[in-house]
């Protein structure tokens, strides 16, 4: 049995932050201590102790990891730079030539001023460089993105992100101890994560998770890591089993915390597992702990649509989980509601909504009803969002209607739905 992985402190000390960079690589590499070891001619005890910091990683080993990770040679330059002294920590820092000058500076300020002039650089090791303006214009990015998410084709958006993630991952690497600049690159990589989930690319999708935990960690962002984990749900919502979707939502619940909009998130997509599995009490137990935590968001959460988990997102989890488990008017009603709060101009969330409603209109025995408002729907949508993820759901629709195959309104849906698809 793999022994349980040591806790890592990666702002210790600069071997300790390489060495979580590594441990990062690995595990979403999969590989384990003894295999990496063997990749780059070292002992499963040599990867361990570099590791947790314990043993300096050596620049030409580090290429080799790089090579082995496809890291686009980060470690490598951390270990350069370590080699270089860019990395060392405050109390490794030699005063002995610098000591006098430093003091001399100081001797004409007021001891307040003269503490906050110590205490401001000694922040600047843990901060990294980057002024906070250059920040703020990072974060602008970052949502500038977000908000294109519901109006954009995923393929263009993403293309349009790639020089601003190589750009951040040059910073972060550059600025490793900066934490604020870690946070910005944790929600670029949601964001990257969403736009596979749509054009279908589940394991890049899944990568790209594992990168925004990584930076969350490092940025110490609980509520953007665990908005990762219920992305990470979302991601097997619509292309594994609701039995994946289950185990998802028992391991990141109770790292989530009790009121933030990842723990909206999880909880119902808990709901929705649940009623596909047939458990209508524990999907409507569940539904209720993701209401109870809503009405405690923070009004920033509560209103942000990338980020957070905004009202109407829970009422369509409400339709979705109440179509599933049969409950067909409150559906109704909670999926009207949602469809009065989206944005008309959103052309992802909607066209789900309008899906659920041919659903609840099959389940109530109008499969021409069913066919008919799905052509509809489907119709309005434009070629360049017609994502993996609304394919799967009108293959979903269409597998429902199978037995209805000789309706004429069936057919017409099938027709389009070939014609549409390519």
């Amino acid at each position: 049995m793999a022994q349980a992985l040591r806790p890592l402190q990666p702002f210790t000390h600069a071997d300790a932050f390489i060495g979580a960079r590594v441990r990062a690589h690995r595990i979403a590499s999969g590989m384990s201590q003894a295999a990496l070891g063997a990749r780059i001619r070292v002992s499963a005890s040599a990867i361990h102790m570099i590791e947790t910091g314990e043993r300096p990683l050596h620049p030409d080993d580090a290429a080799q990891l790089d090579g082995a990770f496809g890291s686009q040679g980060e470690l490598a330059a951390l270990a350069m730079a370590k080699v270089r002294g860019l990395l060392l920590t405050q109390e490794e820092r030699s005063m002995d030539a610098s000591r006098r000058a430093f003091l001399h500076g100081l001797a004409g300020l007021p001891a307040i001023a003269a503490a906050d002039r110590v205490g401001r650089g000694m922040q600047a090791m843990f901060t990294g460089g980057l002024p906070p303006a250059g920040v703020d214009a990072w974060n602008e990015t970052a949502a500038s993105y977000a908000s294109r998410y519901m109006v954009t084709a995923p393929d263009q958006l993403l293309g349009d992100m790639l020089p601003d993630l190589v750009a951040i991952h040059r910073l972060t690497a550059a600025h490793p101890y900066q934490r604020d600049l870690a946070a910005v690159a944790a929600r670029l990589a949601g964001l990257t994560s969403a736009l596979l989930t749509d054009l279908g690319e589940v394991a890049k999708a899944r990568h790209w998770l594992t990168v925004l935990d990584g930076y969350s960690a490092a940025a110490g962002d609980a509520r953007i890591r665990a908005w990762g984990h219920g992305a990470l749900a979302v991601l097997d919502t619509y292309y594994a089993t609701p039995a994946q979707v289950i185990a998802d939502t028992s391991r990141a619940i109770p790292a989530a915390g009790s009121a933030c909009a990842g723990s909206v998130m999880l909880y119902g997509l808990r709901a929705r597992a649940l009623a596909a599995c047939g458990d209508t009490g524990g999907a409507a137990q569940a539904l209720d702990v993701a209401v109870a935590i809503h009405g405690r968001l923070a009004p920033d959460e509560a209103d942000d649509y990338m980020w957070g988990f905004p009202e109407r997102q829970l009422r369509w989890y409400e339709s979705r989980t109440f179509t599933l488990t049969g409950d067909l008017d409150r559906a109704r009603e909670a999926r009207e509601e949602a469809l009065r709060l989206y944005p008309a101009a959103d052309q992802v969330d909607r066209v789900l909504l309008h899906l659920d409603g041919a659903a609840c209109a099959l389940s109530a025995g109008d499969p021409d009803q069913a066919a008919a408002s799905a052509v509809e729907v489907l119709a309005a949508v434009p070629p360049q969002r017609r994502t993996a993820v609304l394919e799967r759901r009108t293959d979903e629709l269409a597998a429902a209607l199978a037995p209805h195959r000789d309706l004429a309104p069936v057919r017409d849906f099938n027709e389009f739905r070939a014609a549409w698809a390519t």
